[in-house]
């Protein structure tokens, strides 16, 4: 309790007495006209920060989304445990994993109200959607699960890496999972993988990870960029990741 108690004390508290952060300024400046994509980055933080400041424009309530974040994915962890492992005889157990998340400095990840916050939260509800899509053999969950995280994806390209494990673990165990999984997953991704080309077509296909690549040149599509982004995936995923594929 005394753990719970000191931290919602701290969110609040950060909440309200934290000077805006560079990162918050950038966002919260660029959802006054958000477009197709930010420079190197997917546009949906701008989407929801312009949705937000449809109500109000004040830093405490745009923030206010990271508190709500938190609290979402703290229930997103107690809603896969409780799906992976039915049985009531450990639901005090998952109660206990999703407080501990909430109580954890991981959970302060989602404080800023900017990039981290609504990717946090729309890859890891992905998931939890694709999980339950997987164990329940259901094509609406891997719907779900594609929409959700093809929205994290025009947070962070970077979830490219997490989406691609999950399709493969869906395609290769299709056989008893069914088809339905991999097929609903990725019709619901593509909505995000279409805004996603068709904005980094005319803008920075040089730098389609962001940070990875400097984007000093003009947004072009070249052969040479995409051997570059190959590259970088084989690079980052290692010789560990390839020997667990």
């Amino acid at each position: 309790n005394l753990l719970l108690f000191g931290a919602v004390f701290l969110k609040v508290w950060l909440l309200v007495s934290w000077p805006l952060t560079g990162y918050e300024a950038q966002w919260i400046s660029w959802s006054q006209a958000p477009g197709m994509g930010h420079y190197d980055h997917g546009p949906m933080v701008g989407w929801v920060l312009a949705l937000m400041q449809l109500h109000s424009n004040e830093l405490w309530w745009l923030r206010g989304l990271g508190i709500l974040s938190s609290l979402v994915v703290s229930w997103a962890v107690y809603w896969v445990l409780s799906v992976a492992e039915p049985s009531l005889v450990f639901r005090r157990r998952h109660l206990l994993v999703a407080l501990a998340f909430f109580v954890s400095p991981l959970s302060l990840v989602f404080f800023a109200t900017a990039e981290t916050t609504v990717f946090g939260l729309l890859a890891f509800l992905g998931f939890a959607a694709q999980v339950t899509g997987v164990i329940g053999r259901s094509i609406f969950w891997a719907l779900l699960g594609g929409l959700l995280l093809g929205g994290a994806l025009l947070t962070n390209y970077l979830v490219a890496f997490p989406i691609l494990g999950l399709l493969l673990f869906a395609l290769l165990r299709a056989g008893r999972i069914g088809w339905g999984v991999p097929v609903g997953t990725v019709l619901g991704l593509l909505p995000s993988i279409g805004i996603v080309a068709v904005y980094n077509y005319g803008h920075c296909w040089n730098n389609v990870l962001s940070g990875f690549f400097v984007p000093l040149q003009d947004g072009d599509w070249g052969v040479d960029y995409l051997l570059v982004f190959v590259a970088v995936l084989l690079f980052f995923g290692g010789p560990w990741s390839l020997w667990h594929w």
